[in-house]
């Protein structure tokens, strides 16, 4: 086989580059008409008489989250591919799990093995990054407000046995004793909490039921530009903090701020100490 020439290499970057951009330009207005589609579908169910005439804040996550596990679970999860295979899907768990918990194992850890230890990550829909953290810990404790999420990850974590998966509330960690976990974490799920109390509160508890010196890292949307944070929120488009909002709240805890990185942008990473 003859090898491609400078020509031809410089040809073929070109196209890719210029096939990403399209990519990137056609995910944004796909992610955009999902968010519409979501919103009507919403609607109408309150029209339909198919939701409680004035829910509670935690009652509209759960029915929308239990609407997006029954439609299209693996997109809602990880937006991007309408029709992505069970191999892309735990592929991007990994993927993620290998950028924001890999680099930081030995703070995770400190004196600690992997494998003694017993850790919570909140939000963890139907097991996508769930699958790869019982992989490397001991034992793994999994929440989310959604039912029809928890019935799905039990399904496709089925035989795991250091995996315990657990609906909770919405809005705090009351099914767990105090001190109870060496780490936690959570990803691409205080973004889409309409209400920066319920992310205080997550906040606090995480403090509660977590061990002395042990750490939780995760991630909130940080945009701090007029337009998004005066937009009407919801269940997709959450809340956002700045460095100083999300400082202040993890500080009045009693947590040590180990680090704030992103700040400004959809993915801000806070990790803490208690």
């Amino acid at each position: 086989m003859i090898a491609d020439g400078p020509a031809e290499i410089e040809k073929k970057d070109e196209q890719i580059r210029v096939l990403r951009e399209l990519l990137t330009r056609f995910e944004v207005q796909l992610s955009l008409s999902m968010y519409a589609v979501d919103k009507y579908r919403s609607e109408l169910e309150k029209l339909r008489g198919e939701r409680p005439a004035n829910p509670t804040v935690c009652e509209t996550m759960r029915l929308d989250w239990d609407r997006r596990a029954r439609e299209n679970p693996r997109y809602f999860v990880k937006t991007g591919l309408l029709d992505q295979k069970e191999e892309e899907f735990t592929g991007s768990g990994w993927d993620d799990l290998s950028k924001i918990v890999l680099p930081d194992i030995s703070t995770i850890c400190g004196t600690l093995r992997p494998s003694d230890m017993r850790i919570l990550e909140i939000g963890c829909g139907i097991g996508r990054m769930t699958k790869h953290l019982a992989a490397i810990f001991g034992e793994v404790y999994g929440v989310d407000v959604s039912p029809e999420m928890i019935k799905i990850a039990r399904r496709r974590l089925n035989g795991m046995r250091n995996v315990h998966l657990v609906v909770n509330n919405g809005s705090d960690l009351t099914v767990f004793p105090d001190d109870f976990f060496d780490f936690c974490l959570s990803f691409l799920v205080f973004q889409h909490i309409p209400s920066s109390d319920i992310v205080e509160s997550y906040v606090r508890e995480v403090y509660r039921t977590l061990r002395k010196n042990r750490i939780f890292k995760f991630q909130v949307n940080g945009y701090s530009a007029d337009d998004y944070r005066n937009m009407p929120k919801d269940t997709w488009l959450g809340v956002s903090f700045t460095k100083e909002e999300i400082s202040s709240i993890a500080l009045a805890t009693g947590f040590e701020i180990v680090s704030i990185t992103g700040e400004g942008s959809q993915y801000t990473w806070v990790v803490l100490r208690k």
